[in-house]
């Protein structure tokens, strides 16, 4: 069975790799600067998953992208996203 494929965007702490080595697929970015817009796009659309950090540039250009990317392809919609923000004034999560 194919597991899923997880584009982690950023680095990350090498323990979080190996605990999601263990369910997914991942495709990581392992230098210290974020991927082009131009990359992070062909590599999300790719993927079944993305984790994705402050400095990543997913916005409305980006998803109609990835829209495009995946011939507006039902599997790949709606997008869900998740946010832990717990802001220490109001407003900061936007």
């Amino acid at each position: 069975m194919t597991r899923p494929v997880v584009l982690v965007t950023q680095r990350v702490f090498p323990e979080t790799l190996e605990l999601l080595n263990a369910r997914f697929q991942v495709i990581a970015n392992r230098d210290e600067e974020p991927l082009p817009q131009e990359e992070l796009l062909r590599l999300a659309s790719g993927a079944d998953a993305m984790l994705a950090f402050m400095t990543d540039r997913v916005d409305a250009g980006f998803l109609d992208g990835m829209s495009a990317a995946s011939g507006g392809s039902p599997a790949r919609s709606p997008v869900t996203t998740t946010s832990t923000c717990r802001p220490a004034r109001a407003g900061a999560c936007g």
